[in-house]
């Protein structure tokens, strides 16, 4: 009994780990077209969508080789767009840069993987030769599809199999992991609700309401409501910027305020003590 709460408490300190790492790369600059894919694959991730379905389904909660799987799931997201060499490649470089670092952080070898894998040879779609073949494989995946294991189910067509009201928990446990970040409390999330909305073309964007049924764009507005800092980078843009800024413009002036209220305290004693000297010369004390 012991052996196994000690292990479920250690899975879920992992999987907290996991959350945080996914929602920093999820909340990276232009990060869009790393969240959906426009190219799911029937056998491996392509998104940070799909890793995010696999953290709560327990897939990577195998300790260390969960961390593993967990890692090269993630490369795979930036590198499928790398080897490709399409519109977003310059930018999944950066990211993966980015990604390495946060795994780096927890194990250097863990963001070693990260760097080092690779999408499978037939499912990069990126060379004129693969292209010749490709129907060929969709038939082969759509023949072997009912034969396949619960994990390769549960990557297919990941962006059409996830509902709206499990989009909008998503969003809750990446705002309760946001505000988490930034100072507070998970349960402060507890205060606000999400509604997703599908835009034309496919995109989908959260909102968040508060009990008071106030309106917040997005978690960093939502964590602003709620008076918590925020020095992540990404997370806040200019306007973290500018508001720290502003607060330390504020401390400069009351500091030169306080000193000048110091300086006149410093002159009414100096002409106090003066004042009793000449006091005290005038009528000396009769002994």
């Amino acid at each position: 009994m012991a052996d196994d709460a000690e292990k479920a408490a250690r899975r879920e300190k992992h999987k907290k780990r996991m959350n945080k790492i996914l929602f920093k790369c999820w909340n990276l600059p232009d990060a869009e077209p790393f969240q959906d894919s426009s190219h799911p694959s029937c056998h491996e991730v392509r998104d940070l969508t799909s890793v995010g379905q696999n953290l709560d389904k327990g897939v990577y909660q195998h300790g260390r080789s969960g961390w593993e799987l967990y890692a090269k799931d993630m490369g795979i997201v930036y590198n499928w767009h790398i080897i490709r060499r399409g519109k977003y490649s310059s930018r999944a470089k950066a990211h993966l840069d980015k990604v390495v670092g946060f795994f780096s952080k927890v194990d250097p070898i863990l963001g070693e993987l990260v760097s080092k894998s690779k999408p499978s040879d037939d499912s990069s779609d990126g060379g004129v030769k693969k292209q010749s073949s490709s129907s060929k494989k969709r038939k082969t995946f759509e023949r072997d599809n009912t034969d396949s294991s619960p994990r390769k189910k549960n990557h297919l067509n990941s962006i059409e199999g996830l509902t709206i009201s499990q989009r909008e928990k998503r969003a809750m446990e990446l705002l309760a992991t946001h505000l988490e970040e930034c100072g507070g409390e998970r349960s402060q999330s507890n205060n606000f609700r999400c509604k997703v909305i599908q835009r034309p073309g496919g995109r989908y964007d959260s909102v968040f309401f508060s009990v008071e049924n106030k309106r917040f764009k997005s978690m960093v507005d939502v964590a602003r409501f709620l008076n918590l800092a925020d020095d992540r980078p990404g997370s806040g843009g200019g306007s973290r910027t500018n508001s720290r800024g502003s607060s330390r413009g504020q401390k400069d002036s009351e500091k030169r305020k306080l000193k000048r209220e110091l300086d006149k305290l410093l002159k009414l004693h100096t002409k106090a003590i003066k004042a009793l000297d000449d006091h005290s010369n005038e009528n000396p004390v009769k002994q």
